[in-house]
């Protein structure tokens, strides 16, 4: 497959000849925005140059709002840290709600034994069951962030028994703690049990702290910035007749200046500026982008946990978790809609499908073709990479899905899989989700009593509670419910009137099954807003 790249690059000279030379063709006048190398962490392509109409409406929708919540919700943020000192106790059933059944079950994968030997090193085997299943929550990423200015970090990897068929219920069985101490200091290292009293109450925090991290910092940013060089590409290449276009174009507004916003403005929460009454996380800029590496480049030692972000061309999850049917409802629902969308593509909008494809598969396919090769395995699978131009020209030549399941994953990722991460976790009990502590996390089975008020300080919980409000909770701007694409002709605005009826019946879909709805259909927001 790392061939197949390099034989579709070949052919980008060969675009021009493809592709309209009208500038009244394009949004932009084919002046439109186009990724480059992300001089600050190169991970994904930057999009620097953007359209002044697109800031303007940035500015006027998000960036306003931004700084409206920063004023007017700090005396409610004040508050909340008055009535709220430190952190409320945290039952076994919550932490296994949080982490194998909401969005951190993203995390978890199937363990086997040599697995829970290996990265749970101490574990008591004779607890083990060899006719039940396990899962692993490996937050290792953690050990980026050394415990500084009185705030304590470690690594944990958390292990879980299925109880029940259906994925809804698990047991926690034990959490391995490793402090990242400061520099000079030596890290402890304990595994503790859910009978230790004081240790696992502890331990527990450190667990569900590892978790926030990770969706913030980490797997989330998958969902974010690989996305612009598609958004940007999409908005130039295409012309504005284009169906793909059409269908695109209102799921890509705000998120590249947000996402640019993120990433180099002083003030973002990413950089963890103190000066800011919003950062309540631990850590420096440059400690923080390391949790960025991990959910890009993976960890080679821990594959499992941290594979290297690749698309793909369906919601995967290991652990098929509640949350998980949640969003696969929505995707179904969002591929008939694309499916019945495709049939109406003619071959003037086929013809520039491959140029598309062709510039962008090497920006979001780059952590997982390393010199030209395939060293992961997942160029092979047509479901596991964005396709080239050849393999998507090849697939809709033949009558294939591969488009159609393409567009489907594009408008699910920044729809459904972004809103629906921030809506479950801004909804987890802040009360119980600590974004820093301050007691050291256990380095024994057996330590002494600890006053959960200390767990953190006023300003840690203001700061987090600021930062939730503003970052973490959906703010919408548009909605998914009703979307307008301005299709032109009757049979398409027909689709797109159905589309709208068929979400409102996937939610309804939804709780009859007695699948959790984890977030309203009518605060999805249709695009990254947030």
């Amino acid at each position: 497959m790392g061939v197949g790249v390099r034989k579709t690059n070949e052919t980008i000279t060969n675009y021009n000849n493809i592709m309209s030379t009208n500038p009244n063709d394009y949004l932009y006048d084919r002046m439109g925005p186009w990724p480059q190398p992300n001089q600050a962490l190169d991970l994904w392509p930057s999009v620097v140059h953007l359209p002044k109409q697109e800031r303007r409406r940035f500015f006027w929708n998000i960036e306003l709002r931004y700084l409206r919540q920063a004023i007017f919700y700090t005396p409610v943020a004040l508050w909340y840290a008055w009535r709220n000192p430190g952190l409320s106790p945290l039952s076994d059933a919550e932490l296994a709600d949080c982490m194998c059944v909401r969005s951190f079950s993203k995390f978890m994968y199937l363990a086997s034994k040599s697995d829970i030997e290996k990265f749970l090193p101490g574990f008591d085997m004779n607890r083990y069951n060899p006719d039940k299943d396990y899962y692993i929550t490996d937050l290792y990423l953690m050990r980026h962030i050394p415990s500084q200015d009185g705030q304590y970090i470690a690594t944990t990897v958390s292990l879980f028994e299925q109880q029940d068929d259906n994925m809804q219920r698990f047991k926690p069985m034990g959490i391995y703690v490793e402090s990242v101490p400061e520099k000079g200091q030596e890290a402890t290292k304990a595994m503790i049990y859910p009978e230790d009293g004081n240790a696992w109450e502890l331990a527990k925090y450190y667990a569900l702290m590892g978790c926030a991290y990770r969706i913030v910092f980490s797997i989330h940013s998958t969902l974010h910035f690989p996305m612009d060089a598609l958004n940007a590409i999409t908005k130039s290449i295409l012309p504005e007749k284009n169906l793909v276009l059409q269908l695109l174009l209102p799921h890509l507004e705000f998120s590249l200046e947000l996402d640019l916003t993120v990433q180099t403005s002083k003030s973002s929460p990413i950089k963890n500026h103190q000066e800011y009454p919003y950062t309540g996380v631990t850590g420096t800029a440059d400690e923080i982008a390391g949790l960025f590496e991990d959910a890009h480049r993976g960890i080679p030692t821990r594959l499992k946990a941290y594979p290297p972000f690749h698309f793909s061309m369906e919601p995967v999850s290991e652990s098929k978790s509640e949350y998980y049917f949640f969003q696969r409802e929505y995707y179904d629902t969002i591929y008939k809609f694309v499916d019945k969308v495709m049939d109406h593509l003619t071959p003037e909008d086929k013809k520039y499908l491959g140029p598309w494809a062709g510039y962008i598969a090497p920006f979001i396919n780059k952590h997982i073709e390393v010199e030209g090769k395939d060293v992961y395995g997942m160029l092979s699978d047509e479901l596991s990479h964005f396709p080239t131009a050849l393999e998507l020209t090849s697939d809709y030549n033949d009558d294939g899905d591969l488009l159609r399941k393409l567009l489907t994953m594009i408008i699910w990722d920044l729809t459904i899989g972004h809103a629906g991460d921030h809506y479950d976790f801004g909804m987890m009990h802040m009360a119980r989700m600590p974004m820093r502590m301050r007691i050291p996390p256990p380095a024994s089975r057996n330590i002494p009593d600890f006053d959960r008020k200390k767990l953190r300080t006023f300003m840690d919980t203001f700061r987090h509670r600021l930062e939730w409000k503003m970052f973490y909770m959906p703010t919408n701007v548009s909605l998914l419910h009703n979307v307008d694409y301005g299709f032109k002709t009757p049979e398409l605005q027909e689709l797109n009137r159905k589309f709208r009826e068929d979400l409102v019946a996937t939610e309804k879909r939804i709780i009859e099954k007695g699948i959790r709805n984890f977030m309203p259909l009518k605060k999805i927001a249709r695009s990254i807003q947030y």
